[in-house]
């Protein structure tokens, strides 16, 4: 009996060892806590730098649409203002061009006799585009001739030139008419405006198909 309690005395005392002794289960816990303490504040590190990255991504994104709205209006600005200052120009297209011509007389005379009008005149009015070189025209090539812009003198008298252009579009199906060329009357617009105006008609167009 004694030799039993004596061997149950050190079963005991190897397992205080193994719980409790240097290296034993308990430090390898404490270890284990330290460890898990350490990672934890790292975690925790982690997610915090985490959220600021997220507070400045955010206030990066709010500047982004602040300047973008910004660019947004300047350029709806800057778009109002070329449409303002296009606003009593119309643009011819189609009419032949040479070396000699004088629009100040040409388009009076398109005005007076093509459309009717005798009221309409213009202070300005150029061509846009580079001229087709000498060579090209010697050739006998045609080219398509270059559009002129017109200015108004007086900007309201806009609309009645548009109005019979189209008036005379409808009447004659050849379109309008001057010295055996057809000619096409439009307003001019900024280009951001033309491109808008051109999707607007594909998806007219679209829809009567």
């Amino acid at each position: 009996m004694l030799e039993g309690v004596n061997k149950s005395n050190s079963t005991h005392e190897e397992l205080q060892k193994k719980i409790f002794g240097r290296g034993g289960i308990e430090d390898k816990v404490d270890e284990t806590a330290e460890v898990l303490t350490e990672h934890a504040g790292q975690i925790d590190a982690l997610k915090a730098e985490n959220e600021a990255q997220k507070r400045e991504i955010e206030l990066l994104k709010s500047v982004v649409i602040d300047l973008s709205n910004k660019v947004e209006r300047q350029q709806k600005a800057i778009t109002d203002s070329k449409a303002r200052s296009m606003g009593e120009n119309i643009i011819i297209h189609g009419l032949e061009e040479n070396e000699q011509e004088n629009l100040y007389e040409v388009l009076p005379d398109i005005m007076k006799n093509v459309l009717k009008l005798d009221d309409v005149t213009f202070d300005k009015a150029h061509r846009t585009g580079a001229p087709q070189p000498k060579t090209s025209k010697m050739a006998g090539s045609k080219s398509r001739p270059r559009i002129v812009v017109a200015h108004l003198v007086n900007p309201s008298h806009k609309q009645k030139i548009l109005s019979a252009a189209s008036a005379m579009i409808k009447s004659h199906p050849d379109k309008l008419k001057y010295k055996c060329s057809n000619l096409k009357i439009t307003g001019q617009f900024p280009e951001e405006i033309r491109d808008k105006r051109q999707r607007l008609f594909h998806v007219k167009d679209s829809f009567l198909v």
